[in-house]
């Protein structure tokens, strides 16, 4: 398994966990399926055939969730 915060300073750490806790409580199924598929690995491609979506409708929903962690993101600065 991987650690997104590998490297981070401590506050940096602590930081990133807040956020992504909070977006997380935000974000709709299908932009949580997007980005956890997105991060074992696979393309946008190979999501949407996972979630029957097409390649726009995965990107659409990727997009949808940066979105939502950003503004989260921007909340906490």
């Amino acid at each position: 398994m991987f650690d997104l915060t590998e490297g981070m300073e401590y506050e940096d750490q602590e930081m990133f966990r807040q956020v992504m806790l909070k977006a997380l409580g935000k974000l709709t199924a299908m932009q949580m399926h997007c980005l956890l598929l997105s991060l074992l690995g696979l393309t946008q491609e190979q999501i949407g055939e996972v979630l029957g979506l097409t390649r726009q409708g995965v990107a659409y929903h990727f997009n949808a969730a940066l979105t939502q962690i950003s503004i989260v993101a921007n909340e906490n600065v």
